[in-house]
C-alpha cells in the first residue's frame, strides 16, 4: 500500500484548509495555485472528498470548499479511503492479486507487519494534530 498522488493532493488540500477560518469557503483554484498542482486534478480529488463528507462545497461568487467536520473528528484514514476506496489498506504491496496468507509473495510477511503499523497510524492520526502547520508550494511542512 503506497499512496497515490491523488491521496497526497487530498491530504495537502485538507492541510491547506486547516489554516483557514472554518466558516470560510476557499476556491480550488486558490488551493491548487498555492500547492502548485493541477486545478483539474485537485478538483477531482475535492469531489471525492465532498462525496465522502470530508469537505463541504458551496457554489457561487463566494464558493469553494471547507472542512465538513471539526479537525479532531477527521482522521487521515478518512481522506485516503475517500480517494482510494476502502480497500486501500488491504492487498499486496506489490499489487499482486494472488498474494495472501495461503500464497504469499516474497514481500508479504514484511509488508504485513508494516501495514498494521501504517493502518493504525492513519486510523488514529486526527487533523487537529496538524493545526499550526502549513504546507508550502515546495511541499514542505512548517510551523505557522
Amino acid at each position: 500500500m503506497l499512496l497515490l498522488k491523488s491521496s497526497e493532493y487530498g491530504i495537502q488540500l485538507v492541510l491547506y484548509l486547516l489554516k483557514s477560518p472554518t466558516e470560510k469557503f476557499i476556491t480550488i483554484k486558490e488551493i491548487a495555485n498555492h500547492l502548485d498542482v493541477s486545478f483539474f486534478q485537485l478538483s477531482k480529488v475535492a469531489n471525492k472528498l465532498i462525496k465522502s463528507d470530508v469537505l463541504l462545497s458551496y457554489t457561487g461568487p463566494h464558493g469553494g470548499v471547507r472542512l465538513a467536520k471539526d479537525p479532531e473528528q477527521l482522521k487521515l484514514f478518512d481522506i485516503v479511503t475517500a480517494i482510494e476506496g476502502p480497500d486501500v489498506f488491504e492487498g499486496c504491496v506489490l499489487g499482486l492479486g494472488h498474494c495472501g496468507e495461503d500464497n504469499p509473495c516474497p514481500a508479504h510477511n514484511y509488508w504485513k507487519a508494516a501495514k498494521l503499523v501504517i493502518t493504525k497510524m492513519f486510523k488514529e492520526q486526527t487533523l487537529d494534530e496538524f493545526i499550526g502547520l502549513e504546507i508550502n508550494s515546495n511541499k514542505e511542512l512548517r510551523m505557522l
